[in-house]
């Protein structure tokens, strides 16, 4: 090979390699690139905000939210609920799913009604009647107060002891057992009336009363063996009577000023008071009533229930008692009117659904839901009868009372016999107390009755209270705490946010206070009656004058915000009284709980004039002043209360007041706080809250 073919070869391999090297670069520069741009988007992607994940609020936030949107309507919802719930009272058990209304039952075992030997079956109603009738003869011309010496005398004879006479007014007694008998407790038994002639001017000739009544079971009873506890006999002559023996005899126990005297035989357990009538010529006696309830809503004990219902149907039959057989001028009409509904309910839907309803259970139900009206009624609006005077010392005790018609379809039994069977009720009853060996505490102490046999518990209907008042929690929830965990995009502010909670809360109290100022004034200074009404209209003005610096305070800078405020205050403040309320008396919390819960829960500024007009006639409807002025109606006995027996809803409005004074001075019933600590502060700041003098709306 030659030297120029060795330059040539030598030339390509060189040429070769450049390539090569080239190549290598170009590749070495394509990787560098590549890499470079997949470092540049790296960078710009960790510059780019990543989308963020929407997470769903809980379950329960979800549910509150949707509670909370619709509080107005669902308030509704539950208001009628609750109303519905009272209706199934006579049929059913909700809380403990029992498709039935609960029956009476005996908690405690040693009363044991019924089952031992009494002796009054020996002493006929004749003899009660020459018994009264030999006391009334005696003292025809000693006048009233010879009359009660002659009792007296008369109880003397039968052999009882510690017999006290004051005036004309009550004549007391002790019967004690026979040695070796504990005697450390004691059964009181009140006979009614009859101790004035002109009771017995007004009398019938059928029959006997009270007062026979009451000496043919003293002189049964004298010679009973089996009695352990000492009997107190009390011949009142009216309610204030038994009130003044009440207290005297627990003078030293309670704080009493009584200065009359009686003898003191022990802790009294419990007892009953006669009241009978002779019943005019061509009577039939109907009933024996068993009346219940007390003043405030106070109830004896369910067992005392039982056993006299038990004992006047053992004596008498099964159409021998009544539970409220009582009437009242809203009685009659009310009943009437739920008879109207109950059956026009039942033919429709008879119609639609033929078979489905029967005849007898309707009048069954229609009948119950009757009983069960008139009892909460006189639960809400008692006192009842003269056991009213015994309650409050812890004396379970309740009244019977003769119930005569001239209607001979609605007979029971003759006047005769219905003295008969009140008397051996009276014994048997005397019987088993004296089995108690202490006093009751078991079974039940608040209670409705739809019927003699049949009970509603607290435990069942509180719940229907709750609901009842549900349109006010509602509100009050909705403001106060707001929807919560709501999707984004939506607003989560709550009624009241967006200002100062202090001022809120200071505001509200503020407001809350001198409305019911009126009414602490009134209850506190003894001018419930007509020399209170001037303060009423001479607070007024000043306090809706401090009402708007109020609000120029709260509102600064956060307007409409005050009467939110207010409103929410009182939606609470009305929930607390009404369950405060209806653990002592439930018919009265019911009752007032209906009539006003929808109104404080929807009340708001107006925002037209229709609105106004709208909300302004509900404000008139819910007035205080409109349920003093329609009280007379409503009270079962309106001697009691103050009122005269001629006394209808059209009576004055200051002859109410001045009877609710009386009544509040009696028995303490607390109709008059309710309407002057709750219901007057709360219809002043509704009418605050409607014509915008908390607050314009939005």
């Amino acid at each position: 090979m030659t030297e120029s073919e060795g330059l040539r070869r030598r030339g390509t391999k060189a040429e070769e390699a450049s390539d090569a090297s080239t190549g290598d670069d170009k590749d070495h520069d394509a990787s560098t690139s590549t890499s470079t741009t997949s470092e540049g988007s790296e960078d710009a992607s960790k510059k780019m905000p990543a989308p963020e994940k929407v997470e769903r609020p809980p379950l329960q936030h979800r549910i509150a939210n949707a509670v909370l949107q619709r509080a107005g309507p669902l308030g509704v919802v539950l208001f009628l609920a609750g109303l519905i719930w009272v209706g199934l009272f006579p049929l059913v058990c909700i809380t403990t799913g029992e498709l039935k209304c609960r029956g009476t039952y005996f908690s405690e075992n040693a009363l044991s009604p019924g089952l031992g030997d009494i002796s009054s079956s020996a002493v006929s109603t004749r003899t009660m009647r020459e018994l009264e009738d030999e006391v009334f003869a005696a003292a025809l011309k000693a006048g009233d107060r010879g009359r009660t010496e002659i009792l007296a005398q008369s109880l003397e004879s039968l052999g009882l002891e510690d017999v006290h006479v004051e005036g004309n007014s009550h004549v007391s007694a002790v019967l004690r057992p026979h040695t070796g008998a504990d005697r450390r407790d004691a059964i009181i038994i009140v006979a009614q009336g009859h101790l004035s002639q002109k009771v017995d001017a007004e009398a019938g000739t059928q029959g006997c009363t009270s007062v026979g009544i009451v000496l043919g079971l003293a002189q049964a009873l004298v010679e009973a063996e089996w009695l352990s506890k000492n009997v107190v006999f009390l011949f009142a002559r009216d309610r204030k009577a038994v009130r003044a023996w009440t207290a005297a005899y627990h003078q030293g126990i309670h704080d009493s000023k009584s200065q009359v005297q009686v003898a003191h035989a022990g802790i009294l357990v419990g007892g009953l008071v006669l009241d009978a009538d002779r019943a005019p010529s061509g009577y039939f006696a109907e009933s024996i009533d068993v009346r219940v309830p007390g003043a405030n809503g106070l109830l004896p004990n369910l067992d005392l229930v039982n056993v006299v219902v038990h004992l006047l149907r053992a004596h008498g039959g099964s159409k021998a008692t009544e539970v409220m057989h009582f009437t009242s001028r809203s009685t009659a009409y009310w009943d009437n009117v739920l008879k109207d509904f109950v059956r026009t309910l039942g033919s429709q839907v008879q119609a639609l659904a033929p078979g489905a309803v029967d005849a007898f259970a309707l009048n069954q139900y229609t009948s119950r839901m009757g009983k069960l009206e008139r009892f909460m009624q006189s639960v809400a609006f008692g006192p009842t009868g003269l056991h009213a005077e015994l309650l409050p010392f812890d004396i379970h005790a309740l009244t019977l009372s003769t119930v005569y018609t001239k209607d001979p379809s609605r007979r029971w039994a003759a006047p005769e016999d219905a003295c008969r069977v009140m008397r051996q009720t009276a014994e048997h009853t005397i019987r088993s107390l004296s089995n108690l060996e202490e006093k009751f505490h078991q079974s039940y102490f608040l209670y409705v009755l739809p019927d003699v046999g049949l009970f509603v518990s607290i435990g069942e209907y509180s719940g229907s209270l709750v609901l009842v008042l549900a349109p006010l929690l509602l509100y009050f929830l909705r403001s106060i705490v707001g929807p919560q965990g709501r999707e984004p995009g939506h607003s989560s502010e709550s009624a009241l946010q967006g200002f100062d909670p202090v001022s809120a809360i200071v505001g509200a109290c503020a407001v809350l206070l001198t409305a019911g100022c009126f009414g602490g004034f009134l209850l506190s200074n003894d001018a419930i009656g007509l020399r209170g009404l001037h303060h009423v209209f001479l607070t007024g003005p000043v306090s809706f004058l401090f009402l708007l610096v109020i609000r120029r305070r709260v509102e600064a800078g956060c307007p409409g915000v005050l009467w939110k405020s207010v409103k929410a205050a009182l939606a609470l403040a009305l929930v607390v009284a009404h369950a405060m309320v209806g653990m002592v008396n439930y018919p009265l919390a019911l009752i007032s709980a209906c009539w006003t819960s929808l109104f404080y829960a929807h009340v708001r500024p107006a925002r037209s004039l229709f609105s106004g007009l709208c909300f302004f006639t509900w404000w008139i409807f819910v007035s205080p002043a409109l349920a003093a002025y329609a009280l007379p109606g409503l009270v079962v006995d309106r001697e009691a209360w103050g009122f005269s027996r001629e006394s209808s809803t059209m009576s004055s409005f200051a002859e109410n007041l001045e009877a609710l004074a009386s009544a509040y001075a009696q028995y303490g019933v607390m109709h008059v706080p309710l309407l002057l600590l709750v219901h007057m502060p709360a219809h002043l700041v509704s009418l605050a809250i409607l014509t915008g003098v908390l607050g314009r709306a939005e």
